[in-house]
């Protein structure tokens, strides 16, 4: 039984819930690369004329795709990732599935996000894999183990032995239809030799067919370019969020004396003057804040690809940070970046905010967070910054 891991990228999250999933299913490995590589301002949701969101909003967009064909016909389930861009696939998704014969097989979706779902993505993926068996797809943070990832297969039920036992028969039917082709005005007592390597001709040339419909016009040079030249303006990011403006005001500050690129986290439900009621035991973010486990969703993305320094700011709520935090750095591999906290409040301290948020990360180096204050002169600000490097 032939098993294969096929994912798309773009910010390293779902690259690294990949490669655990194929060690955890002993599968093949495939990174479905896109011929011009997303930079970052690509990913800029609040932009509607970046790149991705142009690419969304079209549902006959397909990018093209780079790299070698993908082991598609040699496998029998085949285990497909991504993260989720409004709401759905991304675009790049369905320029693979178009780009293979997917008929006989399973196919089984798997997804990284904020907190969104796949949404009307299952339905879309289901009508472009045309023939396939396609399982309902699941969401999980990058950083999932081995384990659960296991018993989420097996929660499927896939049947190996009957999809292979499918394949020998579309081999079989095959191999009946060669026989019949080369029998067809041939004399009987000369009957066409059914070798195996004229009975998987066909085969092979329909994975020819779709690898030669692969959209991959842009030269590999011309495709990296960009994403080298982009490098040194994305070293340095300040991401925040911000209910009242407190802290985007300091994270504005840093970013111009850094000269770092400017995030802000978004939650898909923005937050009212009633959900930060504190003296109200029933207000959402009360509630959110007394539940370690609440992962409020996030309504746009940021790539953190070439990233090395990362500076994470955030209110105090609660003595803590904002349960919107947990579920940005649940959703990042941080790998080789160096994670600076700040955050603001009224008068509580950072505690353990910048450690914890680490260990949730499982990736990267996180330092301890700083309490900064709004109004701060240029000069404190830079001496913070200075002393964090």
């Amino acid at each position: 039984m032939n098993k294969l891991v096929a994912y798309f990228s773009a910010s390293g999250s779902t690259a690294k819930l990949a490669k655990t999933l194929a060690a955890a299913t002993d599968a093949a490995l495939f990174e479905i690369r896109p011929a011009v590589p997303y930079e970052r301002r690509d990913l800029n949701w609040m932009d509607k004329k970046s790149r991705s969101t142009v690419e969304m909003q079209d549902p006959n967009c397909r990018p093209a795709l780079a790299g070698d064909a993908a082991p598609v016909a040699e496998a029998d389930v085949i285990f497909l990732g991504f993260p989720i861009w409004w709401y759905r696939e991304p675009s790049i998704i369905d320029s693979f599935l178009d780009a293979y014969d997917f008929s006989g097989k399973t196919l089984v979706p798997f997804f990284t996000s904020g907190g969104s779902d796949l949404g009307e993505g299952q339905g879309r993926i289901e009508g472009l894999a045309k023939g396939a068996r396609v399982l309902s797809g699941r969401r999980f943070a990058a950083r999932a183990s081995e384990s659960e990832l296991q018993g989420w297969i097996s929660s499927l039920h896939i049947d190996y032995e009957e999809a292979a036992m499918k394949k020998l028969i579309s081999f079989l039917l095959l191999l009946a239809i060669v026989l019949a082709s080369a029998g067809c005005g041939a004399p009987a007592q000369t009957p066409a030799d059914p070798s195996p390597a004229a009975a998987e001709e066909p085969v092979s040339e329909s994975a020819e067919a779709a690898s030669a419909q692969e959209p991959d016009d842009v030269p590999e040079a011309e495709a990296e370019a960009p994403a080298a030249e982009e490098a040194p303006e994305t070293a340095t990011l300040v991401v925040y969020f911000s209910a009242t403006g407190t802290t985007r005001s300091v994270a504005e500050q840093i970013a111009a004396l850094t000269g770092a690129e400017l995030f802000e986290i978004v939650p898909a439900e923005p937050y009212t003057a009633e959900d930060l009621n504190y003296g109200d035991h029933s207000t959402r973010a009360t509630v959110e804040q007394n539940d370690p486990d609440a992962r409020p969703e996030i309504a746009n993305e940021i790539s953190l690809e070439g990233c090395t320094t990362l500076y994470l700011g955030y209110p105090i709520w609660w003595g803590d940070s904002p349960r919107i935090l947990s579920t940005f750095v649940e959703s990042h591999d941080f790998t080789g970046i160096t994670v600076i906290p700040f955050c603001t409040s009224g008068s509580s301290g950072p505690g353990r905010t910048g450690e914890a948020l680490g260990e949730l990360a499982g990736t990267g180096t996180f330092l301890a967070s700083t309490r900064l204050r709004r109004g701060m002169s240029d000069a404190e600000l830079q001496d913070w910054i200075d002393s964090r490097g």
